[in-house]
């Protein structure tokens, strides 16, 4: 375990403020950005967009301690999050109006889209939140054929004491000491992880999605398996859907456009390309399904606001 994550189990300076904010029903969060800062004051739902926790372009995963005594607000995320009590009890969590009580080794699993809020009030509570790209998240259902976890708005399981922390003190460490390496060994430690979750967790509650999120779900599964000859009239046909049902389906329930996502998948997948160093970048933009190398430099220029090169220099420099 390094040093970095043993810091998890004191108290940092920004809980010993929360600590005096709390003993004075102080409701303030600093750390937001302002405009969600201000959502929260006003008791309004906040969706926590991906780019604040998981800055860097193709970062599968992130390792948080949430903060104890932080207080609890209403909110959602763009990305997947596991919550996991590593040390402590009776933290308190709402889903979707559902209220929980989590104690050391149970594990929480959160879909994008959600509403949920989590009060950790114990000085000795040491509570980990994972997390997770949303495509990343997907790639590794497609990988291990796990798609119950596309369909559920959130799972509750139990009986990680022994399993669980090892994944995520191994991804920290990969975080926190990154090599050229470190991306391609989160992403299967993440596939280890929901594999070991699959096959022993003791699952107590699970809250499945509603008909059309399922749909939606199921349409975003298949793009990305199939993104590098996206087809939004043959993704319809797929599911026996119309094109423009298939269009407004995903829109609504997923919050991006069709070819807003595909453009995601296709982006990732070239950065992870680009850094392997194998392939030039023409062949890199044919295999993530472009057949002109000056439309995919265009594409990746507005995605990453860098060049191919530029990116791939500016990452290995890290």
């Amino acid at each position: 375990m390094s040093r970095k994550f043993e810091e998890f189990y004191t108290l940092s300076l920004e809980e010993l403020k929360y600590e005096q904010a709390y003993s004075r029903k102080d409701m303030s969060l600093p750390e937001l950005p302002g405009q969600l800062g201000r959502k929260v004051m006003a008791e309004l739902k906040v969706t926590l967009p991906s780019k604040y926790y998981l800055e860097e372009p193709g970062v599968p995963v992130k390792v948080l301690k949430h903060p104890c005594f932080m207080p609890e607000y209403l909110h959602s995320h763009e990305f997947v999050e596991m919550v996991y009590v590593l040390r402590g009890k009776d933290v308190s969590q709402s889903v979707e109006g559902e209220k929980l009580v989590m104690k050391e080794g149970d594990l929480l699993i959160l879909n994008p889209g959600f509403y949920h809020k989590i009060g950790v009030f114990d000085r000795a509570a040491v509570v980990l939140d994972l997390l997770i790209d949303n495509a990343a998240f997907l790639r590794s259902c497609n990988d291990l054929s796990l798609s119950s976890y596309m369909d559920m708005k959130f799972l509750y399981a139990s009986d990680f004491e022994c399993l669980l922390p090892r994944y995520l003190i191994r991804m920290f460490d990969e975080q926190e000491n990154p090599d050229s390496c470190s991306l391609k060994m989160e992403e299967l430690l993440l596939e280890e992880l929901l594999i070991t979750i699959s096959r022993s967790a003791s699952v107590i509650r699970m809250q499945k999605r509603d008909g059309e999120e399922s749909k939606a779900y199921r349409l975003l599964e298949h793009i990305s398996r199939n993104y590098k000859k996206a087809d939004l009239a043959a993704l319809a046909d797929h599911f026996g859907f119309t094109e423009q049902y298939a269009s407004r389906l995903i829109k609504q329930k997923l919050g991006e456009n069709y070819s807003d996502i595909v453009r995601k998948f296709r982006m990732e997948e070239a950065a992870k390309l680009l850094l392997q160093g194998k392939k030039s970048c023409k062949e890199i933009a044919f295999d993530v399904g472009y057949f002109s190398q000056e439309h995919f430099t265009r594409t990746f220029h507005s995605y990453f606001h860098v060049s191919p090169g530029e990116y791939k220099k500016a990452v290995q420099s890290i």
